[in-house]
């Protein structure tokens, strides 16, 4: 089984990826407003099945957290002020976080047990400023970027967003041929 691939970078890893997907399914199933969370909610079933199948397979149990919370108070009410200033719609009820600690409760004490035995570290739910963005490096890393970055900053009132996004590809493709 690759269970125990590893990445080159010691900060990334396969049970980090499939923690974040857990943990957006997690928000958007609790707190974030105007989406669907059918999604979330199959996304977020299969994946929890993976983790307990792969628990299970390995013979690890849950851990008991002796790591602390991954999400204490502070750090909660940190993630939402960022979640709102993004533009976020958040759900402000009074139970919001007491629900995700609950959802997380499902499957944090498996993740954390897989860590646990496989020496990988769960990531925070709010990356550090200083977090390395390996992506941008090595083969190609500076074309992701630049398509990242016009992407994300593209015209959402373009009258024919199909025409922009052809261009958009063939300068890509024109970069890529040139090395650039």
């Amino acid at each position: 089984m690759l269970v125990y691939y590893r990445s080159q970078h010691d900060n990334q890893s396969w049970l980090a990826a499939l923690t974040a997907v857990m943990d957006t399914c997690a928000l958007i199933l609790v707190g974030v407003e105007d989406v669907h969370p059918l999604q979330a909610r199959m996304t977020f079933a299969m994946a929890r099945q993976v983790v307990v199948e792969i628990a299970r397979s390995f013979r690890i149990s849950p851990s008991r957290y002796t790591g602390g919370d991954r999400l204490p108070h502070d750090e909660y009410t940190r993630m939402v002020a960022i979640l709102l200033e993004a533009g976020i719609r958040w759900n402000d009820s009074a139970i919001v976080e007491e629900t995700l600690a609950a959802l997380r409760a499902t499957y944090e004490p498996l993740l954390d047990g897989l860590a646990s035995a496989l020496l990988l570290p769960l990531p925070a739910w709010i990356a550090r400023h200083d977090a390395a963005d390996h992506w941008r490096r090595g083969h190609r890393g500076l074309i992701a970027s630049r398509l990242i970055e016009e992407l994300s900053s593209r015209s959402d009132t373009e009258a024919h967003p199909d025409v922009a996004r052809g261009r958009m590809a063939q300068r890509l493709r024109s970069r890529l041929r040139r090395g650039r």
